[in-house]
C-alpha cells in the first residue's frame, strides 16, 4: 500500500540518517576543495595583474618616450601615454604629458618647403581680388624653431622688395599649430621697389601629418594701407585700414638630410 505523502516525509529522516551524514561529509569535502581552487585562482589573478601593472608603469614612467607596441602586435601605430587635466586649455580637455613637456608639441620644428594656393573666403574684406581659387600665391622655405619663432623666405618675391618675414607660433594640441607672421614689403612682387608699402599680417593654422613629414592647413593674410610717417611713433605698424586680404590653403614637406 502506498503511504500518504505526509507520512513518507515523516519517515524519511529516520530511514536516511546515515545517508545524510555521508552526504554532509561529501558536501563539506567538495566545499573545502572549491575554496582551495578559488584561492589558487585568486593568487594567480593577483600575480597576473601585478605583472601587467608593473609593465604599464615601466612603459609610461621609466621610459623616456611613450610606449610603442612592437611590430606585428596588431597595435602598430597605437601609443599609450600619461595625460593631465588642464582646465584652461580648449575647455578643459586632457593633454598628453608629452604635450605639456613640449616633446610632441615640437613636431613642427625644422625646415620645410611650402606652397600657398588661393581659396576665397567671402567673409573676408576684399578677399583674393581677381585671383581664382587654386592659383599659386607664394612658395618658398620656412623654418619653425623650437623657441616658438619662425622665419620664411619667399620665392614669389624678389629680395629687392622684401622676401624674408618672421613670426611666432604656439602649439594648440592634436599636432596643430597657430602662427602669427609679420611681412613688411617694399613693392609688389616682383617689383619695382616703391618704398615701404605697409604691414601685412599672416595668420596660419596647420596640422602636422602622421610621420611628421608634411603638414597642411589654411591661412589669411591681411594687407594694411601704409600710413608710415617717420614723425609718428609706430605708424609703420598701423593696422587701421585694410587694403585687401589673401586667403587659401598651405601644404608643406619637410626638408630632411
Amino acid at each position: 500500500m502506498r503511504l500518504p505523502a505526509a507520512l513518507t516525509l515523516l519517515h524519511l529522516p529516520a530511514q536516511t540518517e546515515n545517508t545524510k551524514k555521508k552526504e554532509t561529509t561529501v558536501s563539506e569535502s567538495r566545499l573545502r576543495w572549491a575554496c582551495v581552487r578559488a584561492s589558487q585562482a585568486l593568487a594567480l589573478g593577483i600575480a597576473v595583474v601585478g605583472f601587467t601593472l608593473s609593465g604599464a608603469a615601466q612603459a609610461s614612467c621609466a621610459d623616456t618616450g611613450p610606449f610603442r607596441p612592437t611590430s606585428g602586435s596588431g597595435l602598430d601605430g597605437a601609443r599609450l601615454s600619461d595625460a593631465v587635466y588642464r582646465p584652461g586649455t580648449d575647455s578643459g580637455r586632457l593633454l598628453s604629458v608629452f604635450d605639456e613637456q613640449g616633446e610632441e608639441g615640437h613636431g613642427i620644428v625644422g625646415t620645410w618647403k611650402f606652397e600657398w594656393r588661393a581659396k576665397a573666403n567671402p567673409s573676408a574684406p576684399n578677399d583674393n581680388p581677381g585671383i581664382p581659387d587654386g592659383a599659386l600665391l607664394d612658395f618658398g622655405t620656412i623654418q619653425w624653431h623650437d623657441d616658438g619663432t619662425e622665419i620664411t623666405i619667399s620665392g614669389g618675391r624678389t629680395p629687392a622688395v622684401g622676401d624674408v618675414c618672421m613670426g611666432s607660433w604656439r602649439y594648440v594640441g592634436h599636432s596643430t599649430y597657430k602662427l602669427t607672421h609679420l611681412a613688411m614689403g617694399y613693392g609688389p612682387p616682383p617689383g619695382p621697389v616703391l618704398g615701404y608699402q605697409g604691414l601685412a599680417v599672416l595668420e596660419m593654422t596647420v596640422t602636422v601629418d602622421p610621420g611628421s613629414r608634411s603638414y597642411h592647413g589654411s591661412f589669411a593674410l591681411t594687407q594694411y594701407a601704409s600710413k608710415f610717417d617717420p614723425t609718428v611713433p609706430n605708424s609703420e605698424f598701423d593696422t587701421s585700414t585694410v587694403e585687401f586680404t589673401l586667403t587659401g590653403t598651405v601644404k608643406a614637406a619637410r626638408l630632411a638630410p
